[in-house]
């Protein structure tokens, strides 16, 4: 379709956007950030365009080049949720955290609701060894959505973090409440049971995993 458009209407930056969304979800990647490059010869003014192409960058882990492609995004709509988070999320993973929680405190800013944006923020404050704060995060998510398992299994961690296991313990059950199949809480579940000396139940959370993992 998406070609048939462009052979009526090869200059529209829209179709070849759109077109590299399909290609995108097709997973041709490389052939998407081609389409998107058109989109953007046609009108660099194009937010849409700009976020897409830095999502497939950050997917490609080209995360530099992923930035960039926001900052463009953010220099024609400053208040995008979407492109302040997806920078939050390539500064994360370059270990800018300082500069990523930056990033979610301006999606907070313009969507104190979002999810997503209290627990990356928490995540980026946990590998800063901020954990009292990355709880607060999470906290945040608990108000709206106890039964958000993420959130549990983040604030478990953070507590171990603080040698504070007996409440880790009762965060990983939590999750496990939402999610049993989840290896990784029962693991760190039987983790901080061994730091309270309980090596008889971390043992029944450990072949937990093993059980799971031969699932």
């Amino acid at each position: 379709c998406y070609t048939r458009a462009l052979e009526i209407d090869p200059g529209s930056g829209r179709v070849w956007n759109n077109k590299g969304v399909a290609l995108n979800a097709l997973g041709n990647n490389e052939e998407a950030v081609g389409c998107y490059g058109k989109a953007l010869e046609i009108n660099p003014g194009l937010t849409g365009a700009w976020l897409n192409k830095g999502a497939v960058h950050q997917e490609l882990g080209n995360y530099g080049e992923a930035i960039r492609c926001y900052d463009k995004a953010l220099g024609i709509t400053p208040k995008n949720a979407r492109s302040w988070f997806n920078k939050g999320v390539s500064l994360g993973r370059l270990g800018r955290y300082e500069e990523a929680i930056g990033c979610y405190d301006i999606v907070l800013w313009i969507n104190p609701g979002l999810g997503g944006a209290w627990n990356n923020k928490g995540v980026a404050l946990k590998e800063l060894g901020n954990f009292e704060e990355a709880i607060v995060c999470y906290d945040k998510i608990l108000d709206r959505d106890l039964m958000n398992a993420e959130a549990w299994f983040n604030k478990g961690v953070a507590l171990a973090n603080l040698g504070r296991f007996q409440e880790a313990v009762g965060c990983y059950d939590k999750a496990l409440d939402v999610d049993p199949m989840d290896a990784e809480a029962w693991f760190n579940k039987g983790i901080a049971l061994a730091d309270l000396k309980k090596p008889q139940e971390a043992i029944r959370c450990f072949e937990r995993v093993i059980i799971l993992s031969l699932n």
